[in-house]
C-alpha cells in the first residue's frame, strides 16, 4: 500500500467530514454520537416498524429523530448519558419490533447478533 493511498484515504475521511479516530485516544465507551441527519436519511430509505428499540441511546440522537418521525422508541444504554432508560442490552431476550443502534464499536458483531436472535423473524 502507497503512502500516497492512505495520504488520499485521510483526505477523503477529512472531505466528509467523517474520522476513523485513529489519531487519538478512543473515547473510553466507545461513544460516538450520530448525526440526526443520518437517521432521517436511513428512514427516507427505508420503512421500520412502528415499535423501535434503540439500546445504545447515548444522548438520544437516533431516537428524538425516530420519535419526531412518529414511532414508538424504547430507549436504552448501558451509562446513564441523560436519555431513555439504563439497561443492559445483553440482557434483554426478546423484543417485537425492529432495532435501531449505533452500538459501541468494540461489540458492535455482538449487538449484531443479539438483535438478530431477540426480534421475530422478518424484523429488522
Amino acid at each position: 500500500m502507497s503512502k500516497d493511498w492512505i495520504g488520499n484515504k485521510a483526505a477523503t475521511f477529512a472531505t466528509l467530514g467523517a474520522s476513523n479516530h485513529s489519531k487519538g485516544e478512543r473515547e473510553v465507551n466507545d461513544y460516538y454520537a450520530t448525526e440526526p441527519k443520518a437517521v432521517e436519511l436511513l428512514l427516507e430509505k427505508e420503512k421500520f416498524s412502528s415499535i423501535i428499540l434503540e439500546p445504545s441511546c447515548g444522548e438520544g440522537h437516533i431516537s428524538q429523530v425516530l420519535l419526531n418521525s412518529g414511532h414508538a422508541v424504547k430507549s436504552s444504554d448501558l451509562i446513564n448519558r441523560g436519555f431513555g432508560e439504563v439497561k443492559d442490552f445483553f440482557e434483554i431476550d426478546e423484543f417485537c419490533g425492529d432495532i435501531i443502534t449505533n452500538p459501541p464499536y468494540k461489540v458492535a458483531l455482538d449487538f449484531v447478533k443479539h438483535s438478530i436472535a431477540i426480534i421475530p423473524e422478518g424484523n429488522k
